[in-house]
């Protein structure tokens, strides 16, 4: 009785051994599929360190994470990619619609409130952007890294805009961010929500006068075909963060979890210092392309009179919500600890 005891004991364990080596071997073997999609072109720094993020996280993971790029809205719009986003369709998006996490992701929005790419660096890399990453990753998104897009400037069908009342009567596209459509309230023109997708038509056909977009967008977008009057401004940039879908980040098994926020933050990283490194160039490329160009910053009373238009914004923001004056106020705390290392 003894002996056949023993002898069932000894085949349990065996049975628990190899089925745990098993379950071991087939969890370590799962292919976990990140999805991901933009509405910015190939060439565009967004795409560019997105397909950097898939060369590396494939590696470091050694193909236990595989990522899918799909760029240039192939997908979908801006607001189809976020709801995606949400419901578990897509694991990765990088676009407009972020505010719907965290309000105060707007601040990064706030015009000529960075005075240099290196500051906004800067910036996303402090404490306060870290925890309003945090406080963003809710509703079903995670955020692991922000970046930014790079400053917004001005491209028109009809006429030349160098001071705020030449935008006055103007139908400008928005991406329906509500610190642009108020700029362009407060500048008196009309503005017209749109995917960037449809901006280049749009422009053709007359549906728009202008928009504002980082440059790389405005130059590999060959905007510039059917607005040739270019403003290089630099009015405001924009926040960028990496929205995961949060069940599909939860599922990871913890060490692909370090290796998906590692790569992370190095992938928005890459993509700032190409904004940061680029955006100058793209510029260039427009005022070689354009009819006519007009740099305001190189000129101090365009720079006093676009800031003076622009000065009443920061309260009309708090007044609506948007964030809040101390959140301003951390900002720019932020700000002075650079501009006085």
């Amino acid at each position: 009785m003894k002996s056949t005891l023993k002898i069932g004991l000894l085949v349990f364990l065996v049975i628990f051994l190899f089925s745990s080596i098993f379950l071991s071997s087939f969890a370590a073997g799962e292919v976990y599929t990140f999805k991901y999609s933009n509405q910015q072109n190939p060439q565009h720094p967004r795409t560019v360190s997105m397909l950097w993020f898939k060369d590396e996280i494939e590696k470091r993971s050694d193909g236990r994470i595989k990522a899918e790029i799909y760029d240039s809205g192939v997908l979908g719009k801006e607001k189809e990619l976020f709801e995606m986003l949400l419901t578990g369709a897509l694991q990765g998006y990088r676009g407009a619609f972020f505010e719907y996490l965290n309000p105060k992701f707007q601040l990064w929005m706030a015009p000529f409130m960075f005075h240099s790419y290196d500051e906004v660096m800067y910036f996303n890399h402090s404490d306060f952007a870290k925890q309003l990453c945090i406080d963003g990753s809710i509703n079903g998104a995670y955020i692991p890294a922000i970046g930014f897009t790079g400053g917004r400037n001005m491209i028109s069908k009809v006429k030349q805009i160098a001071r705020p009342d030449d935008l006055v009567g103007l139908k400008m596209r928005s991406p329906g961010q509500a610190p642009i459509i108020k700029f362009y309230k407060q500048m008196g023109a009309h503005p017209m929500e749109m995917a960037s997708s449809d901006t280049y038509m749009a422009l053709k056909t007359g549906v728009i006068d202008g928009m504002c977009n980082d440059a790389a967008f405005l130059e590999t977008n060959k905007t510039y075909e059917v607005a040739p009057y270019f403003t290089w401004i630099n009015y405001m940039v924009g926040a960028d963060p990496l929205m995961v879908n949060m069940e599909w980040y939860q599922s990871l098994p913890d060490d692909l979890k370090t290796i998906f926020n590692e790569v992370s933050v190095e992938a928005m990283q890459y993509s700032d210092e190409m904004v940061s490194g680029q955006s100058d160039e793209f510029c260039e490329k427009l005022v070689a392309v354009c009819a006519s160009t007009v740099k305001v910053l190189e000129d101090p009373e365009l720079v006093k009179a676009w800031s003076k238009a622009a000065e009443p914004l920061l309260q009309i923001y708090v007044d609506d919500g948007l964030f809040g004056m101390d959140d301003v106020k951390a900002v720019q705390s932020v700000l002075a600890e650079y501009r006085n290392k």
